[in-house]
């Protein structure tokens, strides 16, 4: 083989490797089995051109690898999108106690509101233990759900959490209905509020569907930061006539203007009476 064309093989190898890699890559992120199919080909039209390139200049041929699957990629597409809550949920329920009958009463009107659909708002100052209430009733959930996290659509909003959490919050939550239901991850392909908050209802829609029933929880709503038009964007929760039946959110925010968008403070009020605290449940 003359230098020249060991020179041009030498290359055309890099370059076929490295377009590999980059299709791997693609692979993983792959929104759709068809594109993942059309990726597939493409990754294996480049290992045709490696295996003799590799022959030619006298390397030892790689060991055979198959491309990553279709649905191992996007579980690890779609984890790369949840939300790390566990922190914040150890803090909460290592001093949680007891509160069982009140813990029982919501989650009855839970059961109640899932044949129609609705919010759940609890609601209390800062440190009446809305947020341990919320972080045990979504331990319940995990655990009927033989202990896999992955199968409950929760989000504790977190203290500052800057502008535009509501991004973070919707791909965390869509991303976890899409694993458990396997939807599409197009939803979540986004980095765009209103893309993302006109997404979430089609795929509530979508899973109740397919059969599913949820209840999604979300605390500290309070935390959003403020537009500028000095009130909160609640817009990502979707409104009563883009709420389908088996979807139930349990909200949690302390008393101030955060309720106003969803017009809470005008409905129907149950008091949960727990030890030395109180904790304000509103239906909607």
């Amino acid at each position: 083989m003359s230098e020249q064309r060991r020179q041009q093989a030498e290359q055309l190898l890099e370059e076929a490797e490295e377009l590999q890699r980059e299709i791997v890559q693609q692979m993983e992120a792959a929104l759709t089995p068809t594109e993942w199919r059309r990726l597939k080909l493409d990754w294996e039209n480049c290992l045709k051109s490696i295996e003799p390139l590799r022959i030619e200049l006298g390397l030892p041929l790689l060991p055979r690898t198959e491309p990553p699957d279709y649905y191992a990629a996007k579980r690890k597409h779609l984890y790369k999108k949840f939300s790390d809550h566990s922190g914040f949920m150890r803090d909460r329920l290592e001093s949680f106690v007891g509160r069982a009958s009140e813990l029982a009463d919501i989650q009855q009107q839970i059961t109640e509101k899932l044949t129609t659909g609705g919010y759940i708002t609890i609601t209390g100052q800062a440190g009446q233990g809305k947020s341990s209430v919320i972080a045990k009733l979504v331990q319940q959930h995990i655990q009927q759900a033989n202990d896999d996290d992955s199968k409950i659509a929760y989000h504790f909003i977190p203290f500052n959490p800057g502008p535009g959490h509501q991004v973070n919050l919707l791909r965390n939550l869509m991303a976890r209905l899409i694993l458990k239901y396997d939807l599409s991850d197009i939803y979540v392909a986004s980095e765009s509020r209103p893309t993302l908050r006109d997404f979430f209802p089609r795929l509530l829609s979508e899973l109740v569907a397919k059969g599913g029933q949820e209840v999604i929880f979300i605390d500290g709503l309070d935390q959003l930061e403020e537009e500028q038009s000095g009130t909160r964007d609640l817009s990502f929760l979707p409104d009563k006539s883009h709420l389908p039946e088996n979807v139930v959110f349990v909200l949690g925010t302390r008393f101030n203007d955060t309720l106003k968008p969803l017009e809470l403070l005008l409905l129907q009020q149950v008091s949960i009476n727990i030890p030395q605290q109180k904790v304000i449940l509103r239906l909607v």
